[in-house]
C-alpha cells in the first residue's frame, strides 16, 4: 500500500511540475507520442518519468495513444496510462487541481451527482480558469445532467467559445440530446448560423439514431422555421419525431403550438391526438384547445375539448360559443338551469340567476319562441329584476309583432354610459314596426352616414345618376369600408347602373363646381359633411403652403379618377382605363398607376398594364415617403403625393402577375408573386382588403393566408381598419361560394369582438354566419339544419327579409301557420324598402313572392310586373374580362377562373 501512494504521489509530483498548458514550441510531435507511449513501459525509471511529462505536453493529442495503452498488456504501461488518460481526458491541469482540490482527480471515477458538485465547485473557484475543463467534460461526458451544467456554467463565464465545442461534439458522433438542445439554443440566439443546424438536421435523418429526448424537439424546430425550413420539421417528425414527443405531452404541446402558428396545423393534429390517446387526462388539453380555437380551427377545438377526461364543462361552453354551436351550448344551459330547479323547486328565487341566464343564451342564437315562453312562464321572476328588456328582445326574435309594439312601450328609453347594443337593436326593430321614429343606429354606416343618408335620397327621388355618384365613392373605399355595407353597396349600384341615363348623368355630375355640389346637397348631409370639413381642413392647414400651387391639379385628378371608377363599376373597365389616360401622361401618382392597371387588366391591355406598373415594381426609382421641400420650393408631383408604400407595392405585385398571366407568361407571374413573401402584418392585411374591394379574390386570399394566427387576431397591429382579416377570408369565401368556410371565417372573427363597443358588429356577424351556414345545408340538401340555422339568423335579425322569405318558402307546406309569420316579417320590410330603394327591382320581385304566401294573388301579380319593369330597364354593360384571381394554384389557373 506504501508503495502504492508513493507511486501516486510521484505521479502526482510530475503533472505538479507541468504548466497549466504546454509551452509554445515544444509540444511533441505524432512520432515523439508514440516513442513516449512506448517509453511508459521503460524498465529506467527516469524514462519512464520522462515518458509521462512529454504525454502531458502533448495533451489531447496523446489520448488516443494512451486509449489503447490503458488495456495493454504491460501492468506498468496499463497503469500510467490510465493515470495520465484521467487527467488528460478532462482538461486537468496543476494549477486547477492546486486551486480547487485534490478531489477534481477523482473526477474520472465519480458518478453523476459527484461530477456535478466537482464541475460548480471548479467554476465557483477558479472562474474562467476552468473553461478547459468545462470544454472537456462538454466533449466527452455522457451524463445529461453533467454535460447540462457544464454548458450552463461555461455560458455563464464566457460570451463565446462555446459553439465550437458543441459542433465538435455533434461532428463527433454520439452526442447526447442535451447537445442537440444547446446547439439550437445558440442557433436561436444567433451564435450559431441556421446552416450548422440544417446540416445536422440531415445527419440526424439520414444516420441511424434520431432525436431520444423530447425537450430537443422544441428548440431544434424553432430555429429550422427561421431558417425557413418546414420541410425538415415535417421530415423529422414522420422519421420517429411523433413516437419520441408523444412520451413527453409538455414538449409536445410546445411543438403543438409551434406548428399551429407556422400554419402546420395537420401536423400539430395528428400529435395532439396521439398524446391525447395516450393520456386523456393530461392537463394541457385545454390550453391547446384554445390554441387550435385562436388559429381558426374551432371545429379542432371543440372535438378536443370533447375528449378531455374529465370534461371542462366551462370550456366547452366558451367553445361551443365561439363556434357558435347553438344546440351544444344551449343544451348545456338548459341542463344547468334544469340541475338549479330540481335542487330548489319551490325556492324560484334561488334559480333566477340561470333562467336569466337561459333566455340570454336564447337570444344570443335567435331562439326567440323558447326565450318568450320561458320569459312568460316566469313573468313574476323576471320583471321586478328590471328585465323587462328580456321581453322585448324575445319578442322581436319571436317576430311577434303586436307584443313588441307592446312591450316597446313599457322600456325605459333614458341614456346611460353603457349603451346596451341587444336593447337598443330592438327598440329599432319595434319602432319600425310601429312606423315611428327609432333609435340612432351606431354601427359601421355612421362614418358613411352622411354620403348614405345622400345617396338613399337621391334613389328614393329617382335620381338615379345622382345616386350612382355617391354609391361609386363610398365603394372606391378600400380600408375603412366594412365588408356588409361593401355587399349592400355593391348591390344598390348593380341595380343603377341598369337605370338608362344613370351613368351619363353621374358622369356629368362629377364635373359640377364644388358650389354647384354643395348647393345640391340636402340640409341633414350639408350638416355632416361640414363637420367632417372642418376637420379634414385643420389637419390640411399645415400643408397649405405646398399643396396650394397644386390644388387645380389635384381636384382635375380626382375627377378623373371619380369617372374611371364610375364606367368601371358599370362594367366598362376598357371606358375607365380610357379615362386615366391623361393622367398616366402626367406622371401620375402610385394610387392611380394601381387603378389604372387594373382597368386595363380587366379590360385584356396587359401590356400596357405592366408598363403602368413598372415604376411600382421598381422602388428604386422613387424619392423617400414624406420626402416634401420646404415650403416655397415646387416639389415634383410624385413627391406631392408619396412614394409607394409597402401596400403599393404589394398590391403592384399581384396586378403585375395578373397581368403576366393574362398574356400567357405564367414563369414571370409567379416570380411577381415570390416577391410578397414578405412583409408587416398590418400590410398583408390591408393589401389583401384593397385587392378584395377590386375584385382579385385569389391574391386577396393569398395575402389573408399568409398571416395565420395570432397575426389573425382582432388584437393585431391593424386593430385601427373596420375589418379583421378574417372578415375579407369570409367575404372572399362567401363569394366565391364557399357557404361553409366562410362562416367559419367569420365565426371566428367573433372571438376578437366581445367589446361592448362592437355589439352591433358582432349581432350583425353572427346573423350573417348563420343565413351562410342555412344556406349551404339547403344546397347540401339538408333541408332541417337549413330550416334551423336560418331560423336563427331570423331571430337575430328580423329584418333580414330575403332570409325570412326563404323560410316562408320552406316551411309553407309544413308549417303554414310559421310560415305565414316569416311571410308577414318579410311584407313588413320590404315595404318600408320599397320607399328607400325605388329602383330597386328585388324589392317587387320579393314582395310578389310574400303576397303568394300569404295567398294575396292579385297583389302579387302587380308587385311581379313592377320588377319585370325595373329590370327590363336597362342591361349590363359588357365588359372584357380575363383571369382575376392571380391566387389560385397552378391545376385551378389552368381551367380558367371560378
Amino acid at each position: 500500500m506504501l508503495q502504492g501512494m508513493l507511486r501516486h504521489l510521484l505521479v502526482s509530483a510530475a503533472i505538479l511540475i507541468v504548466s497549466a498548458g504546454p509551452v509554445p514550441g515544444q509540444e511533441p510531435g505524432d512520432d515523439e507520442i508514440a516513442k513516449s507511449v512506448e517509453g511508459l513501459g521503460s524498465a529506467e525509471y527516469a524514462e519512464r518519468e520522462q515518458a509521462e511529462q512529454s504525454l502531458l505536453l502533448a495533451g489531447e493529442r496523446a489520448l488516443p495513444r494512451l486509449e489503447e495503452a490503458a488495456v495493454s498488456g504491460d501492468p506498468e504501461v496499463s497503469f500510467r496510462a490510465s493515470e495520465l488518460l484521467k487527467f488528460l481526458r478532462w482538461g486537468l491541469s496543476r494549477d486547477l487541481v492546486w486551486r480547487v482540490g485534490r478531489e477534481l482527480e477523482g473526477f474520472d471515477d465519480a458518478k453523476g451527482p459527484g461530477r456535478v458538485a466537482l464541475v460548480d465547485r471548479a467554476v465557483q473557484q477558479v472562474g474562467r480558469d476552468a473553461l478547459p475543463f468545462l470544454r472537456a467534460v462538454v466533449l466527452r461526458e455522457e451524463d445529461p445532467q453533467v454535460v447540462s451544467r457544464a454548458i450552463r456554467s461555461a455560458l455563464e463565464i464566457a460570451d463565446s467559445g462555446l459553439e465550437s465545442w458543441l459542433v465538435g461534439r455533434v461532428d463527433g458522433g454520439g452526442a447526447p440530446p442535451v447537445i442537440y438542445e444547446a446547439l439550437a439554443e445558440r442557433a436561436a440566439q444567433g451564435a450559431i448560423p441556421h446552416e450548422v443546424v440544417l446540416r445536422f438536421t440531415r445527419f440526424l435523418l439520414d444516420g441511424p439514431g434520431k432525436f431520444q429526448a423530447p425537450g430537443v424537439y422544441p428548440v431544434w424546430f424553432s430555429v429550422l422555421f427561421e431558417a425557413r425550413r418546414p420541410d425538415l420539421v415535417r421530415e423529422l417528425l414522420r422519421a420517429g419525431g411523433f413516437e419520441v414527443l408523444a412520451a413527453d405531452s409538455g414538449c409536445a404541446f410546445r411543438v403543438v403550438r409551434m406548428l399551429i402558428l407556422r400554419h402546420e396545423r395537420d401536423l400539430a393534429w395528428d400529435l395532439t391526438t396521439l398524446v391525447l390517446d395516450r393520456d386523456p387526462g393530461v392537463d394541457d388539453a385545454g390550453v391547446l384547445a384554445r390554441a387550435f380555437m385562436h388559429s381558426g380551427e374551432i371545429e379542432r377545438a371543440v372535438e378536443l375539448a370533447e375528449r378531455m377526461v374529465p370534461p371542462d364543462t366551462p370550456l366547452l361552453a366558451e367553445l361551443y360559443r365561439e363556434a357558435l354551436d347553438a344546440d351544444k351550448e344551449l343544451g348545456l344551459k338548459r341542463e344547468d338551469f334544469r340541475q338549479t330547479c330540481e335542487a330548489a323547486p319551490d325556492e324560484p328565487q334561488a334559480w333566477v340567476n340561470e333562467l336569466h341566464i337561459l333566455v340570454r343564451a336564447l337570444l344570443y342564437y335567435g331562439e326567440g319562441e323558447e326565450a318568450l315562453e320561458l320569459c312568460k312562464e316566469n313573468e313574476d321572476l323576471l320583471l321586478p329584476r328590471s328585465s323587462t328588456a328580456l321581453f322585448l328582445g324575445a319578442a322581436v326574435a319571436a317576430g311577434k309583432i303586436e307584443i313588441a309594439r307592446e312591450w316597446a312601450g313599457k322600456i325605459d328609453r333614458s341614456s346611460s354610459d353603457k349603451p346596451d347594443w341587444d336593447l337598443e337593436f330592438a327598440l329599432e326593430v319595434a319602432d319600425r314596426w310601429a312606423d315611428r321614429e327609432g333609435p340612432v343606429r351606431r354601427d359601421a354606416r355612421d362614418e358613411f352616414r352622411g354620403t348614405i343618408k345622400a345617396a338613399e335620397n337621391a334613389e328614393r327621388e329617382s335620381r338615379a345618376g345622382d345616386a350612382l355618384l355617391w354609391y361609386a365613392g363610398v365603394s372606391h373605399s378600400y380600408m375603412d369600408l366594412p365588408i356588409s355595407l361593401r355587399e349592400e353597396i355593391e348591390r344598390r349600384i348593380a341595380y343603377l347602373v341598369r337605370v338608362p341615363g344613370a351613368v351619363e348623368e353621374a358622369l356629368r355630375l362629377v364635373d359640377r363646381t364644388n358650389e354647384e355640389a354643395w348647393a345640391d346637397l340636402d340640409e341633414e348631409t350639408r350638416k355632416f359633411l361640414e363637420d367632417s370639413e372642418r376637420e379634414w381642413n385643420r389637419a390640411l392647414a399645415e400643408m397649405e403652403q405646398i399643396v396650394g400651387p397644386f390644388a387645380r391639379e389635384l381636384e382635375v385628378a380626382r375627377r378623373i379618377s371619380s369617372k374611371a371608377w364610375i364606367r368601371h363599376v358599370a362594367g366598362d373597365s376598357a371606358g375607365a382605363a380610357r379615362e386615366m389616360e391623361p393622367l398616366l401622361a402626367a406622371r401620375p401618382s402610385p394610387e392611380e398607376r394601381l387603378d389604372a392597371a387594373w382597368y386595363l387588366c380587366s379590360a385584356g391591355s396587359s401590356e400596357r398594364a405592366l408598363l403602368v406598373l413598372a415604376p411600382l415594381l421598381d422602388p428604386a426609382r422613387w424619392p423617400d415617403e414624406g420626402a416634401l421641400p420646404e415650403p416655397g420650393q415646387p416639389p415634383a408631383k410624385e413627391e406631392l403625393f408619396h412614394s409607394p408604400s409597402e401596400v403599393e407595392l404589394r398590391v403592384a405585385h399581384s396586378l403585375g402577375a395578373l397581368a403576366e398571366r393574362a398574356r400567357g407568361d405564367t414563369k414571370l407571374a409567379d416570380g411577381h408573386l415570390r416577391a410578397l413573401s414578405e412583409g408587416e402584418s398590418a400590410t398583408i392585411a390591408v393589401a389583401a382588403a384593397y385587392l378584395a374591394a377590386r375584385g382579385i379574390d385569389g391574391a386577396a386570399l393569398r395575402e389573408v393566408e399568409r398571416l395565420g394566427a395570432p397575426a389573425l387576431d382582432r388584437n393585431g397591429p391593424w386593430d385601427g381598419y373596420r375589418n379583421s382579416p378574417w372578415d375579407v377570408q369570409a367575404y372572399l369565401l362567401a363569394r366565391r361560394g364557399d357557404l361553409d368556410g366562410a362562416a367559419r371565417s367569420l365565426a371566428h372573427s367573433l372571438t376578437r369582438e366581445r367589446d361592448s363597443r362592437h355589439g352591433r358588429t358582432e349581432r350583425v356577424r353572427r346573423v350573417r354566419v348563420f343565413e351562410w351556414r342555412g344556406r349551404a345545408a339547403l344546397a347540401r340538401g339538408d333541408r332541417e339544419k337549413a330550416v334551423a340555422a336560418l331560423r336563427r339568423a331570423v331571430g337575430l335579425d328580423p329584418l333580414r327579409w330575403e332570409v325570412a322569405l326563404l323560410l316562408a318558402e320552406l316551411l309553407r307546406d309544413a308549417e303554414p301557420e310559421r310560415a305565414a309569420r316569416f311571410a308577414r316579417l318579410a311584407a313588413e320590410e320590404l315595404r318600408r324598402r320599397a320607399t328607400e330603394a325605388p329602383l330597386d327591382p328585388g324589392v317587387p320581385a320579393g314582395l310578389a313572392r310574400v303576397l303568394t304566401i300569404l295567398g294575396r294573388d292579385e297583389e302579387a301579380r302587380n308587385a311581379a310586373r313592377r320588377s319585370e319593369e325595373l329590370a327590363g330597364e336597362g342591361a349590363p354593360r359588357p365588359s372584357l374580362q380575363v383571369e382575376t384571381d392571380p391566387g389560385l394554384p397552378q391545376e385551378q389557373r389552368d381551367g380558367g377562373n371560378e
